[in-house]
């Protein structure tokens, strides 16, 4: 038993000693040396030199051109009687929006046609001399009158009864009875005018019979305008934005009818501080944006410069005008402008991604750059940005490289993998 046990002993020492040759093999000789660790990877892309405009940055608001945002009133008071527009559609200068009831306008303006008429004869009459013929003449002028006075009378009637059917206002039964007993002074003048002439002509009596013409002329004339006046015209061409009024609707020429609005082109109203305003100038090129990173991309010019400070916001206005013909930019809208004031050429420029906020101080940065495959904390100061790109105005030289991925978080020294991004 103690020969076999002997013999049991060696043969477990043995195979304990083959197991930690093993593991010592193992555990040395493959163990992998400095150059198998594995190592953070890295990419670096090398410093751009580039010529970059230098912005600066304005907000501001979309507001119209000076009449290019209208609100067509009527010339005359009114019944509505059409509109021939919709919201949304555009109109051309002269292109008729809406009309309002001429029936009243036009009998006034044949009353007043008839007036001159008279009025002319009596001052044919005066200015011919009193003759056989001319006392025939005078007598028609009586007739005449008193035709005008019954057109006047007319008038009247019909106006009242359009009055109390609500359709005329009640500043049409005056201007109707106003021109009724403007009838019936005629008529009485004509009636002078016959006496007169039997008595001869004077030239008191051309003078006077030449002013009434002149006067009764111009009243027609009036009167003309004011049934034309009837049709509402477009002043510009723009887009319906607002229908104001309805058909049946009675007007006076405060009230309007439609809004007309021409955003092509618009202007964008901002201010500039002012540390700011010795870089802007008129004829500046500007890049228009919308709030919160919207992108339009549209191209305007610095248009006015202010002379004078605005305490409200504390800076100078500054308009820009915009072409806008695809009417991207509304009234009011809220936008970003970038004014290019200037260029840095030979800028040294890097990557956005390359940039680290500092965590302890304000508006400071830093980078890492690679030498010898060691990382290496830089900090930099910035400057103008381009797209993608940074300017990097100290810190690094033409021939930095500077970590664009894997370098976050990385402690400064730390040994690295590079890979470097063409």
């Amino acid at each position: 038993m103690g020969e076999k046990w002997r013999f049991q002993i060696k043969i477990a020492g043995a195979v304990i000693i083959v197991l930690l040759a093993i593991w010592v093999i193992v555990h040395f000789w493959f163990r992998p040396g400095p150059t198998q660790l594995t190592l953070p990877q890295v990419t670096v892309q090398a410093v751009e030199t580039k010529t970059i405009p230098v912005t600066e940055t304005v907000w501001g608001s979309v507001i119209a051109l000076p009449n290019h945002d209208v609100q067509l009133m009527p010339l005359v008071s009114g019944k509505v009687l059409n509109i021939f527009v919709h919201k949304g559609e555009w109109v051309d200068p002269g292109q008729v929006i809406a009309e309002l009831d001429p029936r009243i306008l036009a009998a006034q303006s044949q009353q007043a046609k008839g007036a001159m008429a008279a009025a002319q004869w009596t001052y044919q009459k005066a200015h011919n001399g009193s003759r056989p013929q001319e006392i025939k003449q005078a007598q028609d002028n009586v007739a005449q009158s008193q035709a005008s006075l019954q057109v006047a009378k007319d008038t009247l009637t019909r106006t009242q009864n359009l009055y109390a059917e609500k359709i005329a206002p009640r500043k049409a039964v005056e201007a109707a009875e106003a021109q009724f007993k403007t009838a019936e002074a005629q008529l009485n003048t004509a009636k002078q005018q016959l006496q007169l002439a039997k008595l001869g002509p004077r030239v008191e009596d051309r003078n006077i019979a030449l002013s009434q013409y002149d006067q009764a002329r111009a009243a027609y004339q009036q009167s003309q305008l004011q049934l034309m006046y009837t049709q509402l015209k477009a002043p510009i061409a723009g887009r319906v934005d607002e229908i104001l009024a309805s058909i049946g609707e009675i007007l006076d020429t405060t009230k309007p009818v439609v809004r007309i609005i021409n955003l092509s082109p618009v202007q964008v109203k901002g201010s500039i501080q002012a540390n700011q305003i010795g870089n802007v100038k008129v004829g500046q090129p500007v890049v228009i944006d919308g709030p919160e990173g919207s992108h339009f991309g549209l191209n305007g010019t610095v248009q006015y410069i202010g002379s004078a400070l605005d305490p409200t916001v504390n800076g100078f206005p500054v308009f820009i005008e915009v072409p806008n013909k695809a009417e991207k930019l509304k009234i009011g809208m809220l936008v970003q402008c970038t004014i290019t004031s200037g260029y840095h050429p030979h800028a040294l420029v890097i990557p956005k991604a390359a940039l680290i906020p500092e965590p302890e101080t304000a508006h400071a940065f830093y980078v890492y750059t690679v030498l010898n495959n060691v990382i290496k904390k830089q900090p930099v100061s910035v400057g103008e940005e381009l797209d993608n790109l940074v300017e990097v105005t100290s810190g690094l030289n033409p021939q930095s490289e500077v970590v664009v991925n894997g370098g976050y978080g990385l402690a400064d020294g730390t040994q690295v993998q590079v890979k470097v991004q063409r």
